[in-house]
């Protein structure tokens, strides 16, 4: 019974995701490898993600390895476009792009919060846990079966 809900917590964080992504990708940006994506590809690229999620979603509730694989790619994959991203780029940069007020970025330049690399190990602390909890989910998924002809 505690295997089943480590699914459907997966399931529907990758759902959540999902679904969350949609908002975003209207005046949001995306970091992509050292670059911040925004406008029109922004949006294309969110809704795509979006649905590779809802995939993810559906096929790790279902217990196929093809998910489990394609979600610690994406994991790994994530993990290292943010942080090569933020490591170069100024996370208030981006906050520029999603359209926050120049005194509201001011304020939060003030304060220090996003001064430093801590979101480009933060990338990484994240993907470790995740990858870890993929590991740890890996014994409940069901074994591909090839079928045999039968004589």
């Amino acid at each position: 019974m505690i295997a089943v809900s480590y699914f459907v917590g997966s399931a529907l964080v990758m759902s959540l995701i999902c679904v969350a992504l949609l908002p975003v990708s209207a005046n949001g940006v995306l970091p992509v490898f050292g670059r911040l994506i925004s406008g029109p590809v922004c949006w294309v690229g969110c809704v795509a993600l979006g649905g590779v999620l809802g995939w993810l979603a559906w096929s790790l509730y279902r217990l196929q390895w093809t998910g489990w694989w394609v979600a610690v790619a994406l994991d790994g994959l994530a993990a290292a476009s943010s942080f090569f991203t933020f490591s170069r780029v100024d996370l208030l940069e981006m906050y520029g792009l999603m359209g926050y007020p120049k005194r509201q970025i001011e304020m939060m330049r003030q304060t220090g919060f996003a001064q430093g690399k801590w979101m480009a190990y933060l990338s990484i602390g994240s993907a470790v846990f995740l990858l870890g909890y993929f590991v740890f989910v890996s014994r409940y998924f069901r074994k591909q079966v090839a079928a045999t002809p039968q004589a």
